[in-house]
């Protein structure tokens, strides 16, 4: 199980050192913050279809001819990876005490998202936490500190 640890070093500051002491207990349950990162990512790979892959920095590739063709013929979207709609409503986030997991359980998901290499079906990433992502997330993780540490009287920033 991941183990987060802090430490201080503090002379002559009994005061602190008490309100510091136990701070332990107060960091052993992340489900709300980990709810909150699922509630972003869940929203972010669902709107990454919105922009074909230009919300997580990867551009998806053009649909070829073909492919254009026989959407045109079924009805469905001109749009790469939709047809029905339900690869990009199936994402589904378990959360936990200390993580929290993002899938999606759709069989042919994967033959998209992989590295795998390929020959016709080209590589179209739906979930990828970027640079603006991990920002967020750190912010959801900082603010979460910050509040504990205000329950025991620290103030500022």
């Amino acid at each position: 199980m991941p183990k987060l640890e802090i430490s201080f070093s503090i002379e002559g500051e009994t005061q602190l050192i008490r309100r510091l002491r136990d701070i332990d207990k107060d960091l052993k349950n992340w489900t709300p913050e980990f709810k909150r990162i699922g509630d972003l990512l869940l929203k972010t790979f669902k709107h990454n279809f919105q922009t074909q892959g230009s919300t997580i920095g990867e551009p998806w590739q053009r649909l070829a001819p073909a492919t254009i063709a026989q959407k045109r013929r079924k009805g469905y979207p001109l749009t790469p990876l939709i047809g029905t709609g339900r690869m990009r409503d199936s994402f589904k986030a378990g959360i936990g005490k200390f993580h929290v997991e993002i899938s999606n359980p759709m069989d042919y998901f994967p033959y998209h998202q992989s590295r795998r290499p390929r020959r016709k079906l080209p590589r179209r990433v739906m979930m990828k936490i970027d640079e603006k992502r991990k920002q967020l997330i750190t912010k959801i993780f900082i603010e979460a500190v910050q509040t504990i540490l205000q329950k025991r009287g620290f103030t500022g920033n």
